[in-house]
C-alpha cells in the first residue's frame, strides 16, 4: 500500500507540473495574441491618422486649385479690359488726329 501511494504522489506531481506547463504555455500564447492585437490596432490607428493627413492635405491642394483658377479667371477678364480698352483708345486716337491733321469733320 505504500508503493501505491508514493506511485500516486508521483503521478499527481506529474499531472500538475504537466498542468503548470500547460498553464504557462497558455498564459505566453494569450500573452503573443494580446501584444498581436494591440500591434494591430496601433497600426489600425496609424495608418487612419495618415489616411486623415493625406484627405487633408488633398483638400488644402483642391482649395488652392480653386483659388488659381478663379485668379486666373479674374486676371483673364482684366487683360480682356484691358485690351478693349487700348483698342477704343487707339481707336479714338487715330480719329483724333485724322480730323486734327485732315481738318476733315467727322460726318454721319
Amino acid at each position: 500500500m505504500g508503493e501505491d501511494f508514493e506511485e500516486m504522489k508521483n503521478l499527481l506531481r506529474e499531472i500538475r507540473d504537466l498542468q503548470k506547463g500547460h498553464f504557462e504555455r497558455y498564459v505566453a500564447f494569450t500573452e503573443q495574441i494580446v501584444q498581436s492585437q494591440k500591434h494591430s490596432a496601433d497600426n489600425a490607428a496609424r495608418s487612419q491618422t495618415e489616411q486623415d493627413a493625406y484627405l487633408r492635405q488633398q483638400l488644402a491642394y483642391q482649395e488652392e486649385m480653386r483659388h488659381t483658377v478663379r485668379n486666373s479667371q479674374r486676371n483673364g477678364i482684366l487683360v480682356l479690359v484691358v485690351a478693349f480698352g487700348l483698342l477704343a483708345f487707339i481707336g479714338a486716337s487715330y480719329v483724333f488726329v485724322n480730323v486734327l491733321l485732315t481738318g476733315a469733320s467727322i460726318q454721319p
